[in-house]
């Protein structure tokens, strides 16, 4: 019987970083976020809360309507 062992090795290499982030604990906040002091940070703060209130519909026309037409989504970095 012949056996080809190159897809069972890639399936290994391909589940050890999901085998990793299991053990990985999650990062928990312990303060509560401070009000913002100025103008422009509680406007930032605003624009988030109302794109948080339209991520939390699962309503996604909702949270694209929030951003220009032809906007382009950058992903974010962890801050870790």
């Amino acid at each position: 019987m012949k056996f080809d062992i190159a897809p069972i090795a890639l399936m290994f290499a391909l589940s050890v970083p999901f085998v990793h982030a299991a053990e990985t604990a999650p990062y928990v906040y312990r303060e509560v976020a401070q009000a913002p002091a100025n103008v422009k940070d509680r406007e930032i703060a605003g624009l988030f809360d109302r794109w948080n209130s339209a991520l939390q519909t699962g309503n996604a026309k909702s949270v694209v309507d929030l951003y220009a037409p032809g906007a382009v989504l950058q992903p974010t970095v962890s801050n870790q």
